[in-house]
């Protein structure tokens, strides 16, 4: 039988200090104390808080909370989580 390994994380959230040590230190910031165990897993699954939306996305369309995410850009990595 095949063995599958999964890796989870919960409740990430790339709002308010996330955001600007992402932006200072690279996208794969948040992950660098777990980067190994990511890239050893078949799957990887995470709980993402923050709203993604096109920066051109009309705010009089959204509801609730105010978008923390609206202008910040997410770029893959070059290495895949």
């Amino acid at each position: 039988m095949a063995k599958i390994t999964l890796a989870a994380v919960g409740d990430i959230s790339f709002a308010g200090k996330p955001e600007m040590a992402i932006r200072n230190n690279g996208v794969a910031f948040p992950f660098a104390e777990v980067i190994t165990e990511l890239q050893a897993a078949d799957i990887r699954f995470g709980n993402q808080e923050s709203v993604l939306i096109p920066e051109d996305f009309p705010l009089e369309k959204a509801s609730g909370h105010p978008l923390q995410s609206r202008n910040f850009e997410y770029k893959r990595p070059h290495a895949p989580l």
